[in-house]
């Protein structure tokens, strides 16, 4: 790595091969980058002709993709939970409309945005989020002179359906967790549809959480987007310290697992690890396993494992109130969404529940 001539700035070869070409103007870095030091070279002369007029950056020519990355550099948030999840909003923005330049940023864009996020399946609510995500962009924009200041957002219309949400079949899910080749991330999600924890609570649940008559006390959550940003967090609710029953059936799968665990000699505090005894990625179990989910439910992904857990107990009489309790809703109005069909108001014991599936997460043994 070292300095070029030609105004070329620093130009350097990547651990993938590929070359990145960097300058700073004005105390602004560009980079470029290609898979040759022409095409790197090249392509950064173009941004910084661009980005010059008379000797100083023509707002007017950053794109939006650039835009997004002085915004988040701007707008550090204090909770790297949030600011993940901002990033993975700004991620989709960027997806689309990186391109264009951020002075022509409008309603007709947004609304372009609106229409290819809904061609290509994003659900109504990813979609508000998202824009929400635009208009502070945009209004950031405003205030730092990249867009003129007698310009303004519209109101932004989603003409867009909820499709009808259809759950799958229990046996259908049991078979594509068996595709999974991690026997860890079987058993996580064979003990999600028992016992109805969240992605991260599973991530997070720990040996010590699980007494001997299958009560779960959910203390934490395992939340992040890579190992670097991931870390144990309050539960969603921010309520540590309640109850989760799970079935004598979850139980034992959780023995099976405590013998594969012991016959790879591998030892850990968490549940749900790896090899290294580390626990298992959030991102790695809404990968491996959402992409499955996908094969039989279009428009589900891990969470479908929460509302089976909660449509199998409607099925066997449980009331909602005790479902409710089940899944630490703060109100009986969102475990009615969770639920396909209530079958009575008879109060049954779940510890004693079968869903037929003990011993399926694993057919056989692992080399």
């Amino acid at each position: 790595m070292g300095k070029r001539g030609n105004g070329e700035g620093t130009l350097y070869q990547r651990k993938d091969g590929s070359w990145c070409s960097q300058a700073t103007i004005n105390r602004r870095r560009i980079t470029a980058y290609g898979k040759t030091k022409t095409e790197a070279r090249a392509k950064l002369r173009k941004k910084i002709e661009g980005f010059m007029v008379g000797g100083s950056i023509n707002k007017a020519k950053i794109t939006i993709s650039k835009g997004i990355q002085i915004f988040t550099k701007e707008h550090k948030e204090t909770n790297e939970r949030t600011s993940t999840s901002y990033r993975e909003r700004l991620d989709i923005v960027n997806k689309y409309l990186g391109e264009e330049l951020l002075n022509n940023l409008d309603t007709d864009m947004a609304e372009k945005l609106v229409s290819d996020m809904i061609e290509f399946g994003y659900s109504r609510n990813t979609i508000k989020l998202v824009l929400t995500q635009v208009k502070k962009l945009f209004y950031f924009a405003k205030k730092t002179g990249y867009i003129e200041k007698n310009r303004y957002l519209g109101k932004i219309r989603i003409n867009k359906k909820t499709p009808k949400f259809i759950l799958p079949k229990l046996e259908d899910v049991v078979q594509v967790i068996q595709e999974i080749k991690s026997v860890p991330l079987k058993y996580l999600a064979m003990f999600g549809i028992y016992t109805g924890l969240r992605r991260g609570e599973l991530c997070g649940l720990q040996w010590k959480d699980i007494s001997e008559d299958g009560v779960i006390t959910v203390m934490r959550e395992y939340v992040g987007y890579k190992r670097s940003n991931c870390e144990l967090a309050p539960p969603k609710n921010g309520i540590v310290g309640q109850k989760v029953q799970s079935p004598e059936e979850g139980i034992e799968l959780l023995k099976e697992l405590q013998e594969y665990y012991k016959e790879k000699r591998i030892e850990s505090e968490f549940v749900f690890c790896k090899k290294d005894g580390r626990p298992l990625l959030p991102k790695t179990v809404s990968t491996e396993l959402g992409r499955r989910i996908k094969k039989i439910a279009p428009h589900g992904a891990v969470h479908i494992l929460r509302h089976l857990n909660a449509t199998f107990l409607a099925s066997r009489n449980i009331p909602i109130r005790t479902i409710s309790m089940q899944l630490r809703h703060s109100n009986v109005s969102i475990t009615d969404k969770y639920i396909n069909e209530l079958i009575g108001e008879n109060r049954d014991d779940i510890k004693n529940l079968s869903l037929g599936c003990s011993k399926v997460a694993v057919t056989k043994k692992e080399p």
